[in-house]
């Protein structure tokens, strides 16, 4: 058996010390690290998608009339 974090053969019988256990512990927490990375980079594609559709949202709002802006033009084009 070969512990991944030196590439040593360990006897798979021996009893486990402190220095087994510490390379353990520090190899899953940089597995953790790399895979909180990976997130942040998703969550930071998704938080601009979410503020460009607010702006395109707030942008919609400023060009759309009211209903009551509506039915005065609706009105003026029916006359003609």
């Amino acid at each position: 058996m070969l512990c991944l974090a030196t590439m040593k053969k360990v006897d798979p019988k021996e009893p486990v010390n402190r220095g087994v256990l510490d390379e353990a512990v520090e190899a899953i927490l940089k597995g953790v690290e790399k895979m909180f990375a990976g997130q942040e980079k998703r969550f930071d594609k998704l938080e601009a998608g979410q503020k460009d559709l607010q702006r395109q949202i707030g942008d919609l709002k400023y060009d759309t009339p009211t209903q009551k802006e509506f039915d005065t033009l609706k009105s003026k084009v029916d006359k003609y």
